[in-house]
């Protein structure tokens, strides 16, 4: 899935509004945030999650795992927030 800039820019400022989902803190990434992750993604396209201080795994490590288990592409790292995206399926069927 290859956005171009032009469709990131659109998501980011859609996401200004949004609040972090799902919080990541000491134990890092467990089975729990992915479950999580993976059922907000179900019915919304776009994803923040927050990397608490006290996590002790680097924000771009979290990124690129949890962008593999979600199959969501990484719009966005900033500070301490990671912005996900994954198109819903269409159910016009």
């Amino acid at each position: 899935m290859n956005l171009t800039s032009k469709e990131k820019r659109n998501l980011k400022s859609q996401a200004n509004r949004l609040k972090p989902e799902v919080l990541i803190g000491k134990a890092g990434l467990t089975d729990g945030i992915v479950e999580t992750s993976l059922n907000s993604l179900k019915t919304k396209e776009l994803l923040k999650v927050k990397i608490l201080d006290s996590c002790e795994v680097g924000k771009t490590e979290i990124a690129e795992r949890l962008s593999g288990h979600l199959k969501a592409e990484v719009i966005q790292i900033l500070g301490n927030i990671i912005l996900f995206y994954k198109k819903l399926p269409d159910t016009d069927r």
